[in-house]
């Protein structure tokens, strides 16, 4: 429930970039959200990770 609060916060004009498993694993689950996910820069940043 709080997951999706807030992104429907974000959704107000914002991305997201989900670093948490737990936002990761609930964004999996609800593809309707996929378009709040910064893709670029996650994998960026991800990568700078590794």
């Amino acid at each position: 429930m709080l997951a999706r609060a807030a992104l429907d916060h974000v959704a107000a004009g914002e991305q997201v970039v989900p670093l948490c498993p737990f936002i990761t694993g609930w964004l999996e689950r609800h593809s309707d959200y996929d378009r709040l996910v910064d893709h670029p820069f996650t994998e960026a940043v991800l990568r700078s990770q590794a």
